[in-house]
C-alpha cells in the first residue's frame, strides 16, 4: 500500500515539475534559439508584443516599430542589434558544441548591426535582392525599398545577388573590411570605402555586448524576472550607447513634427519648379529626393509630399538625383 502511494506521489511530482519548467526560460540543454537581451520601444515576435528575456525560435518573425531597438543574442555565437522599422525572420539555427554554429536569417526591411563573435560560425542573411554569407565579422545591413546597403566594419562578406529568387553565384562579390556596397535588382555595384561618419556609427554599435552568463541570468529570472531583465539590459547596451540612442530618438521626434504634409506632386513637377534635385540620405536609414537648402544646423528638403527638415549632423550623404 505504502509503495503504491509513493509511486503515485512520484508520478504527480514529476508532472508538476515538468509543467513548472515548461513555462521557464530554456536552458543550455536546448540552445537552438536566440534571447532578446535589450528592448527599447515596441518589439514584436509573430505580431505579439514581447519583453526582454523572451526567446526567438526557428521560423519566428521579429519586428520593431519606428524609433525602437532590440538586441538579439544567439548563445555565444552572435549578437544582432535590430533598429527601428526592421523585420527579421529566423530561418534556421543550430548551436553545436564541437562544430560550427549555423544561423540563417531573412531581413525584409530596416537596418541591423550584426556582430559574429564565435569563430567559424556559418552566418547568412537573405534579403529581397541578395544573400550575404559571413564568417567572423561585424557589419550593418540596411534595406530601403529595393536597395540593400551593406557596411562592413571588420572581416569579410560574400554578397550574392538573387535572380528569380535563386542565388546567382557567378556574380558574387567579396567585400573586405572598411568597405560598403549597394545591391539592387541590377548588377552589384563596386565596393567603396565607408566614410568616417559611417565608421563612427558602426563602432558605436560594435560596443553592444554579448551578455556573458546568460543561462545563469535566465535561471535567476525564474525567481525575479524583472531583476533579470534589468541585468540583461545593463550588460547588453553600455550607458553611453543607450544615451546616444535616446538622443537620436528625440531628434527623430522633433524632425517628425517639422514635416509639413502637402498634396502629392511628381518628381517631374519638382524638377520643373526647382530645377536640379538631390538625394539626401540620413544616418538612420531614411532617404529623401528633392530640392534642399541649409539654414544653420537644419537641412530643409522640398519633397513630393512637402517640406522635411533634418538636423545636419544626422545627414549621411547628399548626392545629385539621377533618373
Amino acid at each position: 500500500m505504502m509503495s503504491e502511494v509513493l509511486r503515485k506521489y512520484s508520478i504527480v511530482s514529476l508532472v508538476v515539475f515538468s509543467l513548472f519548467f515548461a513555462g521557464c526560460p530554456a536552458r543550455k540543454a536546448d540552445p537552438n534559439f536566440g534571447i532578446l537581451t535589450f528592448i527599447m520601444g515596441d518589439v514584436k515576435i509573430n505580431n505579439a508584443v514581447v519583453e526582454t528575456g523572451v526567446k526567438v525560435q526557428k521560423n519566428d518573425t521579429l519586428s520593431t516599430s519606428e524609433n525602437s531597438l532590440a538586441v538579439l543574442q544567439f548563445s555565444e555565437s552572435a549578437v544582432i542589434t535590430i533598429k527601428g522599422g526592421a523585420t527579421l525572420m529566423l530561418d534556421d539555427i543550430a548551436i553545436r558544441e564541437n562544430e560550427s554554429d549555423i544561423l540563417r536569417l531573412t531581413q525584409n526591411s530596416g537596418s541591423t548591426y550584426n556582430k559574429i563573435v564565435k569563430k567559424g560560425t556559418d552566418y547568412q542573411i537573405k534579403t529581397p535582392t541578395a544573400v550575404a554569407g559571413i564568417r567572423g565579422t561585424s557589419f550593418e545591413f540596411t534595406i530601403s525599398g529595393k536597395v540593400n546597403t551593406l557596411l562592413l566594419l571588420t572581416g569579410k562578406v560574400t554578397i550574392t545577388p538573387l535572380k528569380k529568387g535563386e542565388m546567382d553565384r557567378e556574380k558574387s562579390v567579396l567585400i573586405d573590411d572598411g568597405k560598403k556596397i549597394q545591391i539592387s535588382e541590377g548588377p552589384v555595384e563596386k565596393p567603396v570605402n565607408i566614410t568616417e561618419d559611417e565608421s563612427d556609427e558602426l563602432k558605436k554599435f560594435e560596443k553592444v555586448n554579448m551578455v556573458e552568463g546568460l543561462d545563469k541570468i535566465l535561471l535567476e529570472g525564474e525567481k525575479n524576472m524583472a531583476a533579470a531583465r534589468e541585468k540583461m539590459s545593463l550588460l547588453a547596451v553600455p550607458p553611453d550607447v543607450k544615451a546616444d540612442i535616446l538622443k537620436k530618438k528625440e531628434k527623430k521626434k522633433e524632425e517628425k513634427k517639422w514635416v509639413e504634409e502637402k498634396p502629392r506632386m511628381s518628381i517631374s513637377d519638382l524638377q520643373k519648379k526647382h530645377g536640379s534635385l538631390t538625394v539626401v540620405k540620413t544616418k538612420d536609414g531614411r532617404e529623401y529626393i528633392g530640392s534642399f537648402s541649409q539654414n544653420d544646423k537644419i537641412i530643409e528638403i522640398i519633397t513630393v509630399t512637402g517640406v522635411v527638415k533634418v538636423i545636419s549632423d544626422n545627414i549621411k550623404s547628399i548626392t545629385k538625383y539621377k533618373q
